[in-house]
């Protein structure tokens, strides 16, 4: 698990957020076997989409470009959603719901 820190505050956001490498851009996909631990979540490197296809429960998103510096933010997207997507983007993370 690693942390997750606001760098201009130095404040921790999260220390429960796992790494998952994604084989293939543009897409990751948030399975239900892959949901995001209770407050914390999963951080998909090398993707600029997100897929919410056969899920079950609602997920925050923050979408992240190469510096690791927040390019947009996805609040409570529900089960069933296709695709979003974010050109600037270079990284997702999940977070768990309620945590924007």
């Amino acid at each position: 698990m690693g942390v997750l820190y606001n760098r201009s505050t130095s404040e921790i956001l999260s220390d429960r957020v796992e790494l998952v490498r994604t084989r293939f851009k543009p897409i990751a996909a948030l399975m239900p076997r892959r949901r995001p631990p209770e407050d914390g979540g999963l951080w998909f490197d090398n993707c600029d989409a997100f897929r919410r296809l056969g899920t079950r429960t609602r997920t925050d998103l923050i979408f992240l470009d190469r510096e690791l510096c927040v390019v947009r933010l996805e609040h409570r997207v529900g089960p069933g959603r296709a695709i979003l997507w974010c050109r600037e983007t270079d990284s997702v993370l999940a977070m768990s719901d309620g945590f924007c």
